[in-house]
């Protein structure tokens, strides 16, 4: 082949790539809040597997702070956490 040609070839080529890319781009941008939501959210539970004294000890001031209060919480989510519990242990025992 001629090397002019090849030349021309190859130009071609890269303009087409540089548009694919920015076309790539710009149809990534829309994942770029999602994602970010995503990354802080896994911040904040690498911070509290780091941490776990301070959401006990919030959960305890909770308690001291108001008494009535968390125990009328309690009572409603009870039955509801302790479902969700045996359903996902249930899960994990059925996929084995």
């Amino acid at each position: 082949m001629d090397p002019r040609h090849l030349r021309v070839r190859q130009l071609r080529l890269q303009a087409r790539s540089g548009q694919l890319r920015a076309g790539l781009a710009e149809q990534l941008r829309a994942f770029h809040a999602p994602l970010g939501l995503a990354d802080r959210a896994l911040l904040v539970y690498d911070w509290l597997r780091a941490n776990p004294l301070v959401p006990l000890g919030a959960v305890a001031l909770w308690l001291l702070l108001r008494p009535l209060k968390s125990l009328h919480w309690s009572s409603r989510w009870t039955a509801r956490l302790w479902w969700a519990w045996r359903t996902v242990r249930e899960v994990r025992r059925w996929l084995g």
